[in-house]
């Protein structure tokens, strides 16, 4: 059995408490080598508070380096460095970006004073000068730990996880006016910064600085452009996160003390479709796991002997709140149709540094910048370098982020839609279905998001609706949305005894310019006349060849699916006929 550390960044909490750790300690070295100051920024939940933690216990002059590292890569030849600093340790998560200016500058100040206080009491003994708090003010209170530090003959490093915390959030909440005063001028981020940059040059030795994006950092580039951004490079491509060999091997481990290692292939194969994905550098060959979810997979398989009843961990809904804010942005909303209609955005490079009025005219800047902004926050990754460089939606979890807002974004008023998936899911009532799908599709008409996306408009629709993955698993949807292969909804196993069926579906459009018909004209059509049109059932007879080409590859791969076969064609915005094949 295995303890998992789901949720925690306690490096020595870890080794003292037998958890479970994927030594990165090999890193250590590297970094030695690289800068003595270090921008590092990954998305949200991938493990650089560990990393972070475990860092500060290494460098820590109070650190026990045996208790700790003596049985990890570098307790075999650490560096001359280990056990030789004061850590100053930062996380600016517990900054709150609430209230007015005032009060997140108070926030700022308070906790700022408060990390200082626990630095002068981790410090006691090796601090001969006493450090003041300055109440108001943490700048003054900073000074005064600099001169504490650099009278006790020591050097600092420094060490501030998620730096960019609470400007983001400011910025993606509608405080621009905030977010402005914060990173800009005299705000309180920027005179931090500014104070760091100066003692940088005496008594800091080291800084390492985590975040989500350079966006904040380049907004204060003239008050701290001492940090090497080492984000992009493919040696540390795997700093964070696991590999598919560790969560592979890790895995096998699982299922032999269950008795379950024949599950082994198709486990790691819905990990793989769920949880990897991620590349950081268009130089690396392998992709990486998301750590968390890893973490949440693997706890849940042990402890229930079975796959997690919700494949996506609630921890990283907040990723949503990205989402709503790139549709307010100019081209969002159309980026965000495309990515979901082709899997991919092309560009030709990602943007090391760009500012938040960057992001916020795209009218007058190119989709670099929208699409550089996704992929720090993780809601995109490196696919391959070409000509250009494209960028994918890394694996499903983040697409269903991406089909929740299009489901708002098409159905933005509150619905319930449990009536119509159940008659989907259990009864395979298609033509119920369609009737429903027709009456919101014909309200998009007059969207201009929807852009050119008429042809897969119907598709990302049930998606939106009937995609659930505590139900259902899915073959590869951006595939699917481009029509590449069919819409396929196979049941989990660990659900078919909800008696919810297995389905296969071909979508088909025709504009109202190929039927040669007015769109009222088609609006009073029955469906026996539509579908004697000579091109409805072209498009149809084309349909069947398609399904049964593709059914016949399909049982081969899955056996013991008991598929409904569908087509669904959608006629400009007009009518949507379902028929069961």
């Amino acid at each position: 059995m295995y303890a998992f550390p789901y949720g925690i960044a306690n490096f020595e909490k870890i080794v003292e408490k037998g958890y479970f750790y994927i030594d990165r300690t090999n890193y250590i070295k590297k970094l030695e080598k690289t800068a003595e100051t270090i921008l590092f920024v990954r998305p949200r939940r991938f493990g650089k508070s560990l990393f972070l933690n475990m860092l500060g216990c290494y460098y820590d002059v109070k650190g026990n380096f045996e208790k700790y590292f003596g049985k990890l890569e570098i307790g075999k030849a650490p560096t001359e460095e280990k056990n030789r600093y004061l850590i100053l340790s930062l996380d600016f998560s517990n900054v709150s970006g609430a209230g007015n200016l005032e009060r997140i500058e108070e926030n700022f100040h308070n906790y700022c004073n408060d990390c200082y206080k626990d630095f002068s009491r981790n410090y006691e003994k090796e601090l001969k000068l006493e450090i003041e708090i300055n109440k108001k003010f943490s700048d003054a209170s900073f000074n005064s730990l600099i001169s504490s530090v650099n009278y006790s003959g020591y050097k600092l490093y420094v060490m501030i996880d998620e730096y960019d915390n609470f400007a983001n959030e400011l910025m993606t909440t509608g405080k621009e006016e905030e977010y402005k005063k914060v990173t800009t001028g005299e705000g309180i981020l920027k005179s931090f910064f500014k104070k760091l940059k100066a003692a940088e040059k005496g008594v800091i030795g080291k800084i390492f600085i985590t975040g989500v994006s350079p966006i904040v950092m380049t907004e204060m580039s003239s008050g701290f452009n001492i940090a090497t951004n080492i984000s992009l490079d493919e040696e540390f491509n795997e700093m964070c996160g696991f590999t598919e060999e560790e969560v592979g091997n890790l895995l096998r481990e699982i299922l032999r003390e269950q008795g379950a290692e024949k599950n082994w292939e198709n486990h790691l194969e819905l990990m793989r479709l769920y949880y990897n994905g991620y590349r950081f550098s268009e130089d690396a060959e392998r992709k990486i796991y998301n750590p968390t979810l890893a973490l949440y997979f693997f706890r849940e398989l042990q402890e229930r002997g079975n796959l997690p009843k919700s494949l996506c961990d609630l921890s990283l809904s907040m990723d949503m709140n990205k989402l709503e804010f790139l549709a307010r942005i100019n081209s969002g909303q159309k980026a965000l149709w495309e990515i979901v209609g082709e899997g991919k955005i092309e560009i030709k490079d990602i943007i090391r540094g760009f500012t938040y009025q960057e992001l916020m005219h795209l009218e007058r800047e190119s989709k670099e910048h929208l699409a550089s902004f996704m992929y720090y926050f993780g809601l995109l990754t490196i696919k391959k370098a070409d000509v250009n460089l494209i960028l994918e939606v890394p694996n499903k979890i983040s697409y269903e982020l991406y089909l929740k807002k299009i489901g708002k974004m098409i159905l933005p008023e509150y619905q319930d839609f449990a009536d119509i998936r159940r008659k989907m899911f259990q009864k395979g009532d298609m033509k119920t279905v369609a009737k429903f799908l027709e009456e919101r599709f014909s309200e998009l008409s007059n969207r201009d998001y929807i852009y050119n996306m008429k042809e897969s408009g119907c598709k990302l629709m049930f998606l939106a609706i009937f995609h659930d993955s505590n139900l259902y698993l899915m073959e590869s949807e951006p595939e699917i949305v481009r029509g590449y292969s069919d819409l396929l909804f196979i049941a989990r196993e660990d659900k078919r005894n909800l008696n919810i069926l297995d389905f296969l579906i071909e979508f088909k459009y025709i504009g109202l310019g190929e039927i040669k018909k007015e769109g009222k004209d088609i609006r009073k059509m029955a469906d026996a006349e539509l579908l004697a049109e000579p091109l409805v059932k072209e498009k149809i007879e084309t349909a069947l060849e398609e399904l049964k080409r593709y059914e016949e590859g399909l049982l081969k791969k899955h056996p013991r699916l008991a598929l409904k076969k569908y087509i669904v064609v959608g006629i400009g915005f007009e009518r949507i006929l379902g028929l069961e094949i």
